[in-house]
């Protein structure tokens, strides 16, 4: 369907392409026994982390931050993956598109920030072994993981604001795995007009386009 002709108003998830349908289930199950995996051991850690006095050191506080980080990515890519082959949803509105779009990239980077500070962490350990409990503290690796999920928050927004409200635009919106092997979800706008890709029962997939404006080669005239 489509909002005020100019953009969809849901994606097609494509999934894995050519995965024949008596593997739907078993697919799903799979990935629902990964997000469960990933839910417990994630908590696990940070509970145990939270209530265990001894191990409230820099190095653990980081893995919370990780912890954290792999549970968030995973409760927003994997349940809607997994929703397209169990319960054959393999819809998403364009709001949700865009917000998943947002998590994943955003996530993403919140990792590799943080990943960053764990290797200051190792390095000073290993070079600066009798400066490391002054650089090194739990106070200074806090800050560190703030700033870590603060950086690429703006940009994030921002970057995600503009693919969304413009006009002529080609958009990838990502469900996926942990792994970060992301599955597709493909929509097309252009001037005015937009198509969604879907797969008819039976059939090849193929495009759905709105009628046709009455538009001339030079663009004049349109109905918009």
């Amino acid at each position: 369907m489509f909002v005020n002709g100019t953009r969809p108003e849901h994606f097609t998830l494509l999934g894995f392409p050519g995965l024949h349908p008596q593997y739907y289930s078993p697919v799903s199950a799979v990935m629902f026994l990964v997000f469960l995996a990933i839910a417990f051991g994630n908590m696990c850690i940070l509970v145990f982390v939270m209530y265990e006095k001894n191990i409230q050191k820099p190095s653990y506080l980081i893995f919370c931050h990780l912890a954290l980080n792999d549970l968030t990515f995973g409760t927003a890519t994997l349940p809607k993956i997994i929703a397209m082959y169990w319960f054959e949803d393999d819809l998403i509105s364009f709001h949700g598109c865009f917000v998943q779009m947002f998590f994943v990239h955003y996530l993403g980077a919140v990792q590799s920030f943080n990943l960053m500070v764990m290797a200051l962490d190792r390095f000073i350990s290993i070079c600066l072994p009798m400066r490391y409990p002054v650089y090194i503290t739990n106070t200074s690796v806090s800050v560190l993981c703030a700033t870590a999920w603060f950086i690429p928050l703006p940009i994030m927004i921002t970057v995600v604001m503009q693919a969304s409200t413009r006009r002529t635009i080609g958009w990838n919106c990502y469900g996926g795995t942990d792994s970060g092997r992301h599955i597709r979800l493909q929509g097309r706008e252009r001037t005015g007009r937009s198509r969604v890709r879907h797969s008819p029962p039976g059939g090849e997939r193929s495009w759905d386009e709105p009628p046709p404006t009455d538009c001339g080669r030079s663009g004049e005239g349109c109905n918009r």
